[in-house]
């Protein structure tokens, strides 16, 4: 039976100029075997540890997941919005339900090479204005119009 995760994704604005906010260049390739160029932000399933019964809030797992992605340290300011997406990696029917906020990047030192994840694909990041959006392929309708729609200010 298909499981609906909860996740959190950062939206991770520049330390020196508010306008400016993190992409990331990821690569996935497709059953035929080419290969699409896409960009997204960083975000990933909320922790839970059932020995100590702990589960991350959204907040924890927004800046973890800027962490294990970017090498960057960040500070939640806002909540932007939320959506669902499948899993387009596999045939399971999974999916995640994600909560998106705005983060403040505390340097601007970013290294994508230090994720512990190997499954992520995450090549190279660009800092970008909202202007700039329509200028790349972003991995979901949802999160773009979440995007397009969101305020950098507090």
């Amino acid at each position: 039976m298909p499981i609906n995760y909860p996740g959190a994704r950062s939206v991770i604005q520049h330390p020196e100029n508010p306008e400016l906010f993190l992409l990331m260049k990821q690569y996935i390739r497709k059953e035929d075997g080419s290969i699409v160029e896409y960009f997204s932000i960083p975000g990933g399933r909320v922790d839970a540890d059932p020995e100590t019964r702990t589960i991350e809030t959204f907040e924890q797992t927004a800046a973890r997941e800027a962490k294990e992605e970017t090498d960057l340290d960040v500070e939640v300011v806002k909540y932007l919005g939320s959506y669902g997406m499948f899993w387009g990696r596999d045939n399971s029917g999974n999916s995640c339900s994600y909560t998106v906020f705005l983060v403040r990047a505390l340097h601007d030192r970013v290294d994508t090479t230090k994720n512990p994840d190997q499954n992520e694909d995450a090549i190279d990041v660009i800092w970008i204005t909202k202007d700039q959006l329509d200028d790349y392929q972003i991995s979901n309708q949802n999160l773009l119009s979440i995007l397009k729609n969101m305020s950098l200010t507090e």
